[in-house]
């Protein structure tokens, strides 16, 4: 039986006192001792796909510290239970969360959480992947001095789709990436999503506008009450006059 692949980190700062453990072949268990909500969502999530056990507790002084260092000794555990790799393994699934759970964690694309940590990841990589975004959403290159939580809702969501980007993932999770938009940038928003799509990455989204999801979506699924009550390709549902009726509001 191969050894189990797993670590204990702990972070200390004159902000946060952070403990992370991880077991990388695990089954997705997490208990989470955060006074950060938002950070306890995205935790769960991530070792739900993942299927990596995770116990986290966690104090600061601000939830944005807590937030970031947080991520940080969770890399720093994973790269611990890896052992002599050459960079943290990519779990092929990034999460885009919905609005203001971005607004309490800063701006990630400034570099120093590779820096600060010494992951010993490509670095290189890293740099073209920078660009990349960047040439997809230049206005994030403009902001990099900023915290998130400074910057407009749009923008916020480029930071949460381009955080995302960095990690190359084969599955892109989207919560409501239309809310809190201006219908222009809404439009704009779901181009994008459109475009990243078509460069290979399947995505998967909850999304309460469904016309525009659907219109940019191969499949679709309708939630009543927690209940999948229409199932079809998105273009058969578009044309289904119960939906149309029922969530679209039209007679």
């Amino acid at each position: 039986m191969s050894e189990l692949r797993e670590a204990e980190v702990t972070r200390k700062t004159k902000e946060t006192d952070i403990t992370v453990k991880v077991q990388l072949e695990g089954t997705g268990n997490v208990r989470i001792n955060t006074s950060v909500k938002f950070l306890d969502h995205l935790v769960t999530a991530f070792a739900t796909h993942s299927l990596i056990d995770i116990q986290i507790d966690a104090t600061g002084d601000l939830i944005h510290h807590t937030a970031e260092d947080v991520a940080l000794t969770i890399g720093e555990a994973i790269n611990k239970a890896l052992g002599e790799r050459k960079s943290i393994k990519r779990f092929g699934f990034a999460i885009v969360p919905m609005d203001d759970a971005l607004a309490y964690s800063a701006v990630d694309l400034v570099k120093r959480p590779f820096q600060v940590a010494d992951l010993k990841i490509d670095k290189e990589g890293i740099e073209e992947d920078l660009e990349n975004i960047y040439e997809l959403f230049p206005r994030v290159k403009e902001r990099l001095s900023q915290k998130s939580g400074t910057l407009s809702g749009g923008e916020q969501q480029m930071v949460a789709i381009g955080r995302a980007l960095m990690s190359r993932p084969r599955v892109l999770l989207m919560d409501e990436p239309s809310m809190g938009l201006a219908p222009a940038l809404v439009q704009q928003n779901f181009e994008l999503i459109q475009q990243i799509h078509e460069e290979g990455v399947a995505i998967f989204m909850v999304e309460q506008n469904a016309n525009m999801a659907l219109s940019i979506a191969d499949r679709g699924w309708v939630l009543q009450t927690g209940r999948v009550v229409l199932d079809d390709k998105a273009e058969a549902l578009l044309a289904n006059p119960e939906l149309r009726s029922s969530y679209l509001g039209e007679s």
